[in-house]
């Protein structure tokens, strides 16, 4: 048996509905589903109840406070009956053949995990598919280049079947059931808890397999956790610093061969903090201290050049933090555009009053 795990927090009641139909359609009949709702409003904590109504043989609902996904998803774990478990957003869907398809491959190839292709989708029209290039199945023993392409988000030569496949979420994968319940979401982590438990889990594996066979429907909604900034540039800033530190913690003990993906991980985590730090000027020797301590030094230590496809944006910010200069100039554009649209935006709320 697989065992399906969702979180629900507040999520609109039509993509749950959406995410809940693409579930009860599967190909494979032999699965449980756990819905964990953390906290969500009355209207939401009803539904559920009807969906589990419905299906009691299938749908199981766990109602708790509000404590976060990390948790949320550890209880579902918790909860879980199948040798196999996968996880799935309440505001996204899965292709019919998702259960199917992956337990297919698991058993054939002997896995502890599969992940599959991702398709974006953003108001209702598709993005891009993030998958490998054509091929049946990738199949690996070693799992270092896995985790090198999870953390920097970057394929090296050797490895350009990775394709821009989103290694580091925990969609669209099947995970034994065993390996999955080795490792704990970080629950005192408020962002990115899924990469760090993607993280986690490739370095206990022994067979992973690759397909691009797109199984997982992605919509980017702007109310989601991963998307939407709810103004108050503290909480988010506090949330990347602590995401960089649990990073650099496990850095120490990580293979020596992982050290510059992880400083690469680094260097993007610091790009979207000082997205957090535009607020005010008085930032700005707060983040000259910041090079000076280990995430500084590892964000200057970054190096994008064993990588295909860096951006051009990456080359250019990794050289702009090794100089002091230019990382000044660069701040200073960075908070004038801040006041800009920030200005922008108060003068065209005062006109649409």
């Amino acid at each position: 048996m697989i065992s399906l795990i969702t979180t629900v927090y507040n999520t609109p009641i039509d993509d749950l509905k959406r995410c809940f139909l693409s579930i009860q359609n599967q190909t494979y009949r032999d699965f449980e589903v756990i819905v964990v709702d953390d906290g969500s409003a009355r209207e939401v904590a009803s539904f559920l109840d009807d969906i589990s109504a419905e299906s009691k043989e299938r749908f199981s609902v766990y109602h708790i406070a509000n404590h976060g996904v990390s948790y949320a998803r550890n209880l579902g774990m918790d909860h879980a009956q199948g040798d196999y478990i996968a996880f799935c957003d309440a505001d996204d869907e899965l292709t019919a053949n998702f259960l199917e398809s992956s337990l297919e491959y698991v058993k054939t190839y002997n896995l502890d995990m599969i992940s599959g292709g991702v398709v974006k989708y953003r108001d209702h029209e598709e993005i891009c598919a993030c998958k490998p290039p054509e091929h049946a199945i990738w199949l690996y023993t070693d799992t270092l280049p896995l985790l090198d392409y999870a953390l920097s988000g970057y394929a090296q030569a050797d490895h350009r079947e990775f394709g821009n496949i989103l290694m580091a979420r925990v969609y669209p994968k099947l995970y034994r059931a065993e390996i999955a319940k080795r490792v704990r979401f970080l629950e005192d982590i408020r962002m990115s808890e899924d990469n760090l438990y993607s993280f986690a889990v490739f370095s206990i594996c022994s067979r992973v397999g690759l397909t691009n066979e797109c199984w997982y429907i992605y919509h980017q909604n702007e109310y989601s956790l991963t998307h939407n900034n709810d103004g108050i540039l503290s909480h988010r800033q506090a949330e990347q610093h602590d995401f960089a530190m649990q990073v650099l913690k496990e850095k120490q003990t990580a293979a020596s061969a992982l050290e510059n993906a992880y400083n690469v991980r680094l260097f993007h985590i610091f790009l979207n903090y000082l997205s957090t730090m535009l607020d005010s000027l008085s930032n700005l020797p707060a983040l000259f201290h910041m090079r000076q301590t280990p995430w500084g030094r590892a964000i200057q230590q970054a190096d994008f050049s064993h990588y295909l496809c860096v951006s051009s944006s990456d080359r250019t910010y990794s050289r702009i933090v090794k100089r002091p200069i230019l990382f000044m100039g660069y701040y200073l554009y960075r908070y004038s555009r801040h006041c800009l649209g920030t200005y922008k935006r108060k003068v065209k709320k005062h006109f649409n009053k």
